[in-house]
């Protein structure tokens, strides 16, 4: 009997070819699409999962004080909270510190290597991290100073196919023996490493401000909680063991309250100040989970029209099979059979296609996702079962129909005509899913204008030609003097400056400042600069004046301030008025009570979902913080020559570091990176959810047209030309299309203005988004069932009329 039904069903599909092939090519955009969005969201989720002690694994975060009961939360901690947890809490089994290097340099067998993503991390790193260690032996690690393990990626790429356990590489003049070699990082890990080096070969090199103060904030701690102890509890210890402890140590000490942020739920629920790495958004997770049931239900919906739609031409075979002996029971499962065996056939062909376009995904998403299906055995299972309901659910209702009606009924003619409460529910899923498809497209609108916005806005500096290199090394940082000297002197340069935070990026370094006369010190960021920074960067003076290379004694008493921080410190006239704060000198860290010279008008250092925050700009000097960023200002007449004159002057200071740099404009793109793929994965999915749609009314419209063929011809006779039996078809569409934009334009308000709260600075949302939406679907749904009803409308009536 089963065998039957499905040579039925290959009978019936083979005579309606054009509704089979829009009914598998809808359903298998609609699972292609779902096991797309499914594998993303497997991704996102599965971060930090591979750890053996996942559960009880947590990142201790910092929230300080910033005056004004406002407070910072911060992912960095101070440089000895790891080593006194290790040493004060039994209750923590590991505490392990780590540090983030994303640019150095190396010496290997007299040749200089440029290498990314170096971590410095303390001993316990292996036994905290499930990183799989290829060689070496995880117990013996990092006891000592100038250890490291590479990852193979890194073994491969500095030592080629030699085998690098023992050999003796150089950074910034430091020996460190290779020890291990790991595991390349998952790309499903919330921070990524290329080596990993001991903390103990630089511990040394930190100045005594950072390994002896407990005010500053360098350093990741993680701890490996005991399994008996909740970390609710602990982090009541934690803060009460600090507060008796250590609030004399400084100011931020003084105010620091932490907390313990489970591993698993760093990069989908973390966005904190200084983040190891840019985390995820668990918001895009729950987008994309809904994007993919909305494009799922739109192909279903197109299914269960169609399929209701080709009953009605099916109704003398029931009855004929009523007559022989067929009973209800028999005329659903042949019906559910076909469905069941059109979903099954998507099924196929998504999977297909999954294969094909695989990596197309993984190059729009940035992952590295490989399907081997049986390894995504589960995953597969679950889209498959869905498969299935959609096909009993899509099969049901005219299965069900049909089977109840009466043979007499069933033979009096091959087609019962419209049905009302058929009718109805067509109507209702048509209008379901033009709602969806207008939801989707207004917020793809304004995804793509807050994304325009936030790229085109007036950042309040000009970061066009604007190159910047990373010094790699102390030892280049330290000539920078000599190489401003030397690029001054090249016609391409308009101005060279340099700074010790990334240009651009949040600011790390936090300094405590108070007023003249005011007790109450204040935690502010702080950059420090070179000369010309402001004319580098083009920024603006709003009072006062800027720093003078001529003053000798503004390297020592002055500061500039921007606008948000003459706000934050209350200061009416800020020119001329004092400013205590702190500074680095020499090897140790002193105060700097300073005039503020003028004030900056304030300008975007980081993102626009960021605030612009309160900023103090204080001149660097030999004894100062070290600086890390070179920032040249080029004419634009000829960038080659700039760039090829930019790297033979690094190239002579710089001892054979090679020469890394990029264009300022493109790393505050960057900055917007997961806004602009998530933008072309909507894109995509919106493009698919219309199309979809879209074949749902190509079919319906194709079989109203053959069902009025002899109304059609009649038309004609009777005078009606070829816009009139157009605007027919039309008329009932159009109505039900503009009740889908009305009823999802509201929704679509309150989903779009929930997504812009993320971004400081923000679109207005307005009418024309929605007008814009609305215009595109009607004239993409009119123009389809336009070009079906101009087809019919040019017959010769004859045709149709003539068994009449």
């Amino acid at each position: 009997m089963l065998k039957n039904y499905f040579k039925i069903a290959f009978r019936s599909f083979k005579k309606n070819k054009a509704y089979s092939a829009i009914n598998i090519f809808g359903l298998a955009i609609g699972i292609t699409s779902l096991i797309f969005i499914l594998l993303f969201i497997q991704d996102e989720l599965s971060y930090d999962k591979f750890h053996e002690n996942k559960d009880r694994l947590y990142r201790v975060t910092g929230s300080y004080d910033r005056g004004e009961q406002k407070r910072v939360e911060s992912a960095l901690t101070t440089y000895q909270l790891g080593p006194q947890i290790d040493f004060q809490f039994p209750q923590v089994e590991k505490a392990v510190r780590i540090s983030p290097n994303n640019n150095s340099n190396f010496l290997i067998n007299g040749e200089n290597i440029h290498q990314e993503n170096i971590v410095f991390a303390d001993s316990g790193f292996f036994d905290v991290f499930s990183f799989p260690l290829v060689e070496g032996d995880k117990k013996h690690l990092f006891k000592v100073a100038n250890e490291a393990v590479l990852t193979q990626s890194t073994a491969q790429k500095m030592f080629g196919d030699d085998n690098p356990i023992g050999s003796v590489i150089e950074m910034d003049g430091i020996p460190i023996t290779i020890s291990g070699i790991m595991e390349d990082t998952p790309s499903n890990s919330h921070f990524s490493a290329s080596m990993i080096i001991s903390s103990e070969t630089i511990h040394d090199q930190y100045p005594s401000w950072v390994r002896d103060n407990w005010s500053g904030t360098s350093h990741y701690t993680y701890i490996l909680l005991d399994k008996n102890i909740s970390p609710e509890v602990f982090e009541q210890e934690l803060n009460k063991y600090w507060d008796s402890t250590f609030k004399e140590y400084g100011d931020i000490a003084q105010y620091a309250e932490f907390s313990l942020q489970p591993l698993s739920k760093i990069h989908l629920e973390s966005n904190l100040v200084n983040e190891i790495q840019a985390n995820g958004n668990l918001t895009y997770v729950y987008i994309f989970g809904a994007i993919g049931f909305i494009i799922v239900v739109i192909a279903a919906i197109n299914y269960m029209n169609l399929a209701t739609a080709q009953s009605l031409n099916r109704t003398k075979e029931v009855g004929i099979r009523k007559v022989l002996g067929a009973e209800k029971g028999h005329v659903k499962k042949q019906f559910l059979s076909e469905s069941l065996l059109i979903s099954t056939i998507a099924f196929v062909v998504a999977l297909i296609s999954v294969e094909i376009i695989i990596p197309f995904f993984n190059q729009i998403t940035g992952k590295s996702i490989d399907v081997i299906f049986p390894n995504d055995l589960p995953l597969i299972f679950v889209i498959f079962a869905s498969v299935l309901v959609i096909g009993l659910i899509s099969g049901g209702y005219p299965s069900f129909w049909l089977s109840r009606l009466s043979i007499i009924r069933t033979l009096k003619s091959n087609s019962l005509g419209s049905n009302r409460g058929g009718e109805l529910l067509k109507r209702g899923l048509v209008t379901l899913q033009f709602s969806i498809s207008a939801i989707v497209l207004v917020s793809t609108i304004l995804i793509s204008k807050q994304i325009q916005f936030v790229q085109n806005k007036n950042l309040g500096i000009n970061p066009e030609q604007v190159l910047v290199i990373p010094f790699q090394n102390s030892e280049i940082a330290n000539r920078f003097t000599e190489i401003k000297e030397e690029l001054i002197k090249e016609s391409w340069v308009s101005s060279v400056t340099a700074t010790n935070n990334p240009l651009p990026g949040r600011i790390t370094n936090w300094r405590p400042y108070r007023t003249n006369g005011s007790d109450e010190n204040l935690s502010i960021p702080t950059i420090v600069v070179h000369d010309d920074f402001i004319e580098t960067i083009e920024a603006e003076i709003s009072e006062g004046r800027n720093f003078s290379k001529d003053r000798i004694s503004d390297r020592t008493n002055a500061y500039l301030i921007n606008e948000a921080a003459a706000r934050f410190l209350n200061l009416t006239n800020p020119v001329g008025s004092k400013l205590v704060g702190s500074t680095f000198t020499g090897n140790e860290w002193g105060s700097k009570d300073a005039e503020i010279i003028g004030v900056v008008k304030d300008f975007h250092f980081t993102s626009l979902h960021d605030e612009i925050q309160p900023v103090v700009f204080s001149l660097s000097s030999e004894q100062t913080t070290p600086l890390n960023n070179l920032a040249v200002r080029v004419r634009a007449e000829d960038l080659e020559t700039a760039i090829s004159g930019l790297e033979r002057t690094w190239n002579t200071f710089s001892n054979g570091v090679p020469f890394e740099y990029s264009f300022l404009q493109d790393d505050i793109s960057l900055l917007y990176d997961a806004e602009k793929k998530f933008l072309q994965l909507f894109s995509i999915f919106t493009t698919l959810a219309i199309i979809i749609s879209c074949l749902g009314i190509l079919g319906l419209v194709a079989f109203a047209v053959n069902q009025k063929m002899k109304e059609i011809g009649i038309r004609k006779v009777l005078g009606a030309n070829v816009v009139d039996i157009i605007w027919a078809f039309v008329k009932s569409y159009s109505q039900l299309i503009i009740i889908s934009n009305l009823l999802a334009w509201p929704i679509a308000y309150v989903l779009m203005k929930d997504w812009l709260e993320d971004f400081a600075y923000r679109v207005p949302i307005s009418m024309l988004e929605f007008v814009i939406a609305g215009a595109i679907i009607f004239l993409i749904s009119i123009g389809t069932i336009s070009i079906v009803a101009y087809k019919a409308a040019l017959l010769n009536p004859v045709k149709s009329l003539k068994s009449e």
